[in-house]
């Protein structure tokens, strides 16, 4: 999977075809590597209309409907912030703590159960931002300061 994202024609014959991006939404190897391609991620976001790229400054505010697969590139704060952004590849309801917490990195592949920090915020759209997960929905469920969120990610 390195090799795939290492490549350009590659990743974008993976990120433009349907079947292949389940195989990665579903696949914790392919989103490690891709979590391990800062350039690529870079690259793909730089793709008009590869990805979206959404915000809020809500309390809880669902990107993307339960059961809609996803792929999570990025997740960074207007400023110093905290918060439970949830998600679950597996499908679980998004208004309970089937997620995790999502501030820091790694988020890859199939993470369920309470919440968990997994590393600090990011007040800046940079690599250090990068947070590639697996979601079936995405929803910001609580603040700590009340900062906007936002969220780049590919619609599988």
């Amino acid at each position: 999977m390195a090799a795939v994202w290492a490549s350009d024609t590659a990743a974008d014959a993976v990120l433009t075809s349907t079947t292949a991006k389940t195989a990665v939404w579903e696949s914790d190897t392919a989103l490690t590597a891709l979590q391990a391609a800062p350039a690529q991620i870079a690259r793909q976001i730089g793709i008009s209309g590869r990805t979206m790229y959404a915000s809020t400054g809500s309390d809880s505010f669902t990107f993307v409907a339960n059961g809609t697969r996803v792929i999570l590139l990025r997740r960074w704060y207007g400023s110093n912030e905290y918060d439970y952004l949830q998600w679950s590849r597996s499908g679980g309801d998004l208004s309970t703590p089937s997620g995790r917490s999502l501030y820091g990195q790694p988020g890859y592949g199939t993470q369920t159960g309470s919440y968990t920090s997994n590393g600090s915020y990011c007040n800046s759209e940079s690599d250090a931002a990068n947070l590639v997960c697996a979601c079936s929905g995405l929803r910001r469920n609580t603040w700590y300061y009340g900062r906007t969120l936002y969220v780049r990610y590919i619609t599988v």
